[in-house]
């Protein structure tokens, strides 16, 4: 018996489109189940990020030595942002090179 054009196209379309759905639905199944809580790796690099801002955090909020042979101190953030701004109110500000006229050099002349 020979097959109609419809019972061939019906016989060459549908195996790929199961093969298609089953792998979509593998493929969710596996991204929409895995917990990233439960991750090792995942949970290893967020541990460790926060240690390290912890420390970070503890470095720029606290009193301690860079380099104590050079006498070089660390201080909190918050005070030196207010030693800086002291600092910069008590000088004053100097003139831009904009604030000077510009004065056109002659193209013509020629020094002697």
């Amino acid at each position: 018996m020979m097959k109609t054009p419809t019972q061939t196209y019906k016989s060459t379309i549908v195996p790929p489109l199961i093969c298609a759905g089953i792998f979509a639905l593998a493929s969710w199944l596996l991204f929409a189940l895995t917990d990233p809580k439960t991750d090792t790796a995942a949970l290893y690099r967020l541990n460790t990020l926060k240690l390290l801002r912890e420390k970070d955090r503890q470095r720029l909020e606290s009193y301690g030595w860079v380099d104590r042979s050079k006498g070089w101190v660390r201080i909190p953030i918050s005070q030196a942002m207010k030693l800086e701004e002291q600092r910069l109110h008590a000088t004053p500000p100097h003139p831009s090179a904009a604030s000077f006229p510009f004065v056109p050099v002659s193209v013509t002349e020629v020094p002697p």
